[in-house]
Formats: structure tokens, C-alpha cells, sequence
């Protein structure tokens, strides 16, 4: 389960730098910025500044890190999505960025949308998140279910 809106983007040497830099020139004031642009407009204000406070106030060097490795992973997340034999969803937001929805398909993704969220679809409207979340969950059991039973019956015919 991930929020994956396009699993085949890659991003080269000189684009990571350049997303990077200024992070590595004032890393409080970029992370301000960066996390804020992941709202949308209708976000609840209070709530936007307690993510943009809490993601700010991470240790330059970790929030760095994480920020390259979320650039960086994509030159290898196809593959390993490719060779990962389990169910995979991701729960995007609709109005934060569109979904590359061929190649979600192409990866053996499953995407589910929410409106009126940004990135943090979770702590935007967790109701909704749970109740998506839910039924995603009870589909894959429903399905194992099936399987199994489907497996007990051809072992028995």
C-alpha cells in the first residue's frame, strides 16, 4: 500500500541535484515549501501547518536523505514491483496529482481515489481513508478466499 502516482518516472542525476539544492541551502524554509504545495488550497489550515511544523522540524540530514531517496527509488521500483507476487494498491489523491493509471496497470497495481485530499490522503480525511482501506483489505481476502476454495475444489475433482 503506497501512493504511487506514476511508477515508471525517473528522474537523472542533474534533476535530483536540482530538486535538492535548496534543501541543502535552507533546508527549513524548502521543506516549508515543498510540504505546503502538498495541500491543496481547501486543506484545513491548522492541520497543513502542523505537517508542514512536524516534517520541518526533522534533522536537515535525514529530511535530505529521505527527500533523495524518494527521487532515487524510482530507477529501481518497477523491477521490484514487477518481482512483488502480492496484491498491491495504492490510494492516490485525485486532485493532487494525476495517476498514471497505464502504469499502475503494467505493474499489477490497483489504484483507488480520493477527492478533495492532497498527498496526505491519510491525514486529510482518515474516515475515508479507513473506510477505502477497508474495503481494499476485504476484497483481498475476499479473493484469497476464493482461490482458496477454487484450489480445494480442483484438488478434489
Amino acid at each position: 500500500m503506497d501512493a504511487w502516482h506514476n511508477v515508471e518516472q525517473t528522474f537523472g542525476p542533474a534533476q535530483v541535484e536540482a530538486s535538492l539544492a535548496p534543501f541543502r541551502i535552507n533546508f527549513l524554509e524548502a521543506a516549508r515549501t515543498h510540504v505546503r504545495k502538498m495541500f491543496l488550497p481547501t486543506s484545513d489550515p491548522t492541520l497543513v501547518e502542523e505537517v508542514v511544523g512536524a516534517i520541518s522540524a526533522t534533522s536537515p540530514d535525514i529530511g535530505i536523505g529521505v527527500r533523495e531517496e524518494g527521487l532515487t527509488h524510482y530507477r529501481t521500483l518497477p523491477e521490484g514491483l514487477l518481482e512483488v507476487d502480492a496484491p498491491k494498491t495504492a490510494i492516490n489523491s485525485q486532485n493532487f496529482r494525476q495517476t498514471n493509471m497505464e502504469a499502475a496497470q503494467r505493474h499489477g497495481i490497483e489504484v483507488v481515489l480520493m477527492s478533495g485530499v492532497g498527498h496526505f490522503v491519510m491525514i486529510e480525511d482518515p474516515r475515508t481513508f479507513n473506510r477505502l482501506l477497508e474495503e481494499v483489505l476485504r476484497h483481498l481476502l475476499q479473493n484469497r478466499t476464493d482461490k482458496t476454495a477454487k484450489g480445494k475444489a480442483e484438488n478434489c475433482g
